[in-house]
């Protein structure tokens, strides 16, 4: 039986029937995006899914959820009035904390009235005669917009597990991307988990310290670089308050937008022993610090990124004591940074655990799931709950649950059938008025200061709409091929990405069957596209057709 997290309760706004912009999606992005139009003086309506916001915060909340950019780059600059008496408590946030933050932006920014929840968009269609949308919930309820927003998220839409039978267990399912609110209590369980990627790596030590036995289904092992979290001292937060616009600074400059400055140091530049050395500083600073506070070409070249990957495989040789599962935790045959790379507390040591143990299902393939636990090509295993940790429909996904329905009667999913196509991961042809935050081709990074790159231009294109009198705005269609044709450039010229498709990088889409495996992301870097943003702006708008 599959436990699925209720929703009890709705929004008590009645959500008006006319807006001027419809915003579907009540996390960073949504939240953020109410914000920039409520400042235009525009009327919005945001529609969340969710019994309350925070978007993937709402639904992620297994056992020490959270994200693994620092507190004080996972938000956005915002002026003293809405940020408030605001400040972090720990130095990687929790979701519980994400969601705090998000209910403290909306209630000092007056957006509460302007949010729908238990809303589920089923559809939205263009109205070309119009030059409006109109959008329709499940239960009926329909909108009506000459904006269409959406801040659906990158992450939102869960994959599904293509192994027969899983209605056939008769345990407890459950899944990390939509966690029951009230918690779980494993003691005294055997408990199954499948995946080890972001979330997996997080709620794996802990089940395991409270279940009585756990059994983990690894189907590629990843590099797993540890979070170093602590709390926050009051001096810290002074400092970090004293810096503030020297860290935002270094935000929109650095590659993923995680607020880390250039150490002017490539792998030539040092000795073997030298190198070492630094790698141990970085493992010691944890997260993206390892990869970004170690060398300036780990992204480049494959001799530095080797030499970081085989750092990570000494240190899962040194700290699992039987050689055979730390053989099988390391990772072999792609480069770091080819697949997400991964931050975690004690994951390693997990596996010293006598109550723990680690299939590779690369090697033993999953074949079905049985009334008491799964069977693969060589053994049987029961257990109580499983735990589903499979990740997501990555980008593409969250679009692919809403009938969205442009010119001439085509769907988004048929224009997107080949591969998305966009302008800056905002807009794409044929679809006027339709503007994501964060959409396809877009930066991929620490999320809220993308969010926010995208959010401030949208804002101004919007009121370049609204100050000339006009109706509609679109990507234009060789402006979208040619920004599509420079993200897959990217990937072709980098030693690290381009074999992604074949290693099974989420970055391409490679978790869903049948899947069009291109590309989903700009990785050009923070920097570029804001210059990108810039310029397009100054040129009035150049790469979106107006009307």
């Amino acid at each position: 039986m599959t436990v699925e997290q209720a929703h009890p309760g709705s929004s008590a706004a009645v959500v008006p029937p006319e807006v001027d912009a419809v915003v579907i999606g009540g996390g960073f992005g949504g939240i953020r995006t109410l914000l920039e139009l409520k400042k235009l003086g525009l009327r919005a309506a945001l529609l969340e899914k969710g019994s309350e916001i925070g978007g993937a915060w709402h639904w992620n909340r297994y056992p020490d959820a959270r994200c693994d950019s620092t507190a004080w780059v996972y938000g956005f600059r915002l002026p003293d009035e809405l940020v408030g008496d605001w400040d972090w408590d720990e130095r990687y946030p929790t979701a519980e904390t994400n969601r705090r933050y998000l209910d403290h932006l909306v209630d000092r920014g007056g957006l509460r009235d302007q949010i729908h929840l238990d809303a589920t968009v089923t559809s939205a269609e263009w109205d070309s005669t119009r030059a409006r949308w109109t959008v329709r919930l499940d239960d009926g309820r329909v909108l009506d917009g000459k904006y269409l927003i959406t801040a659906v998220g990158q992450l939102s839409e869960p994959a599904k597990l293509p192994i027969p039978g899983l209605d056939d267990f008769g345990g407890w399912v459950l899944s990390t991307s939509s966690w029951p609110h009230e918690g779980v209590d494993f003691g005294g369980e055997r408990v199954a988990v499948i995946g080890t990627g972001s979330s997996g790596v997080q709620v794996i030590p802990v089940i395991a310290r409270e279940a009585d036995h756990l059994t983990v289904f690894q189907r590629t092992p990843n590099f797993v670089i540890p979070l170093q979290n602590w709390p926050l001292d009051d001096a810290t937060r002074a400092a970090l308050r004293a810096d503030h616009a020297k860290i935002w600074e270094l935000t929109r400059t650095q590659l993923l937008a995680h607020g880390m400055d250039l150490t002017g140091r490539t792998y030539d530049d040092v000795t073997e022993e030298e190198r070492a050395a630094i790698f141990e500083e970085g493992w010691a600073k944890g997260s993206f610090h390892f990869i970004f506070e170690t060398f300036d070409d780990i992204l480049f070249d494959l001799r530095s990124n080797e030499a970081a990957a085989e750092f990570i495989r000494r240190k899962i040789a040194e700290t699992v004591h039987d050689p055979a599962v730390a053989q099988r935790l390391s990772p072999k045959g792609y480069p770091l940074i080819a697949k997400r790379p991964v931050m975690g507390t004690q994951y390693y040591e997990t596996y010293n655990r006598d109550n723990v143990d680690l299939v590779d299902v690369a090697a033993d393939p999953i074949t079905a799931f049985t009334p008491t636990g799964l069977t693969t090509a060589t053994a049987a295993y029961e257990f109580d709950t499983l735990v589903l940790a499979t990740g997501f429909d990555v980008v593409t996904g969250a679009y692919d649950q809403i009938a969205i329905t442009g010119e001439h009667g085509r769907t988004l999913k048929d224009a997107w059938a080949d591969g998305p196509q966009t302008v800056f991961g905002m807009s794409t042809p044929g679809f006027p008025n339709l503007l994501m935050i964060t959409g396809p081709l877009s930066p991929i990074g620490n999320a809220p200061p993308m969010i926010e790159e995208h959010v401030e231009y949208i804002g101004q294109v919007i009121s370049a709409v609204e100050s000339r009198g006009l109706s509609r705005v679109e990507a234009d269609t060789d402006t979208a091929r040619a920004w599509t044709e420079a993200c897959y450039a990217i990937v072709d010229a980098s030693p690290i990405l381009r074999d992604g498709p074949s290693i099974g990088s989420w970055y391409f889409g490679t978790k869903v069957p049948g899947k069009q495996q291109k590309p989903l992301y700009f990785f050009g870097g923070m920097h570029e596209f804001h210059q990108s943003l810039r310029k397009s702006a100054a040129n009035g708008f150049d790469g979106l057709t107006f009307a």
